[in-house]
């Protein structure tokens, strides 16, 4: 093969590794977005399902206590732990804290209470 024919070769193949790198590194970014994106919405989710069901405690707790006098919150949280493992990293202002901040970085304000 001649010089010439090499050296077309190389530039040819530089050009085609310099497009492609970048597409390359841009699908990844790209995926990787759509990824977190969709985690952040089933994060989002599942706080918005916290939140509701500690208003569903809330709710049934004042019921229990009209009917019976006392709420029974403590008598029943100690119940449940024992079958299930609750970290109490997110009451019910902590869930709204984080349900703001995840708003926010989308433009989009909540501040409802319970």
């Amino acid at each position: 093969m001649s010089d010439a024919i090499v050296i077309a070769l190389i530039d040819g193949f530089t050009t085609l590794l310099a497009v492609a790198i970048p597409s390359i590194i841009v699908a990844v970014a790209g995926f990787s977005f759509k990824r977190y994106r969709r985690i952040q919405k089933k994060y989002r989710t599942a706080l918005s399902d916290l939140r509701f069901l500690l208003a569903v405690e809330h709710e049934h707790c004042l019921a229990h206590k009209e009917a019976t006098g006392e709420s029974n919150r403590l008598r029943i949280r100690s119940i449940a732990s024992m079958h299930y493992d609750w970290s109490g990293q997110f009451s019910l202002s902590r869930i709204r804290k984080e349900l703001n901040y995840l708003n926010q970085q989308e433009g989009v304000t909540y501040d409802r209470t319970i």
